[in-house]
């Protein structure tokens, strides 16, 4: 049974590393942070979904623009451009998403309960087709908090992983209204997010989630290399700066000397 605990948090660790990238995570390179914990298929392609956002490229309308004379002004027209074209991108992967949705076919009601039965007695392969299902729901509750498009992007994809775990939570247990259940672990997954996106322990959290990613790189590592990993390795595995993994292992040495 998967560990809910340590996939959120390995979860969202990942997630701040893919953040800060400069460059996209590969599949192969998510893989390699959840190895231990033995997901199905559909676990993979859930995680997949949520941490793989695509870089689009932005190209200029004119090549021959003339160059501002003041770099600042400049520099802040650039900003204002690439922060549109981001939006666009954003809000074009988002309407394709949702085309996506619109061909999922619809069920009955008595197709729908017969899947429910099937994960309460455990078969996993119910949690792929009801999680299609659930889909277009995900992003019903997320539109009613009324984000814009960029926000609600994201909030779709935590809340497709609140499903994800809501699902798993499910597996093998027989609940009278299992409905309400996912529902509530959607919305509770949306309202984490928001509340994170509105300041609200974001730093804090983000310092954790290193800390947490650089504690399992040494002990992985450590298995993988039959000693301790330098700093260099640290930070080519977790794809956090150097200078970052240097100050987060000599804060973990303060806290073992205080303990």
């Amino acid at each position: 049974m998967l560990d809910k605990i340590a996939f959120m948090e390995t979860l969202h660790s990942v997630q701040e590393v893919a953040r800060t990238s400069l460059t996209p995570l590969s599949k192969e390179e998510i893989q390699t942070y959840f190895k231990d914990m033995e997901l199905t298929k559909e676990q993979e392609e859930m995680v997949y979904q949520y941490l793989l956002h695509p870089q689009e490229e932005t190209v200029s309308e004119s090549e021959d623009e003339p160059e501002a004379e003041n770099e600042e002004e400049n520099g802040a027209e650039n900003g204002t451009e690439n922060g549109a074209e981001a939006e666009r991108a954003v809000s074009a992967r988002f309407q394709m998403y949702l085309d996506e949705l619109g061909d999922i076919p619809v069920i009955s009601k008595e197709q729908e309960a017969l899947l429910y039965e099937k994960l309460a007695q455990g078969e996993e392969q119910a949690i792929a087709e009801l999680s299609t299902q659930w889909l277009k729901q995900v992003v019903e509750i997320a539109s009613s908090y009324k984000a814009d498009e960029l926000l609600l992007d994201d909030m779709v994809q935590e809340g497709n992983i609140g499903l994800l775990m809501g699902l798993q939570s499910l597996l093998g247990k027989e609940e009278s209204n299992p409905k309400k259940i996912l529902e509530q672990f959607v919305k509770e997954a949306i309202e984490n997010y928001a509340e994170e996106e509105s300041g609200e322990g974001e730093q804090e959290n983000s310092i954790l989630a290193k800390v947490s990613l650089v504690h399992e790189a040494k002990e992985t590592l450590a298995k993988e290399l039959g000693s301790e990993p330098s700093i260099r390795q640290l930070a080519e595995y977790t794809r956090i700066p150097e200078e970052e993994i240097a100050d987060i292992v000599s804060l973990a040495k303060e806290v073992k000397k205080g303990e």
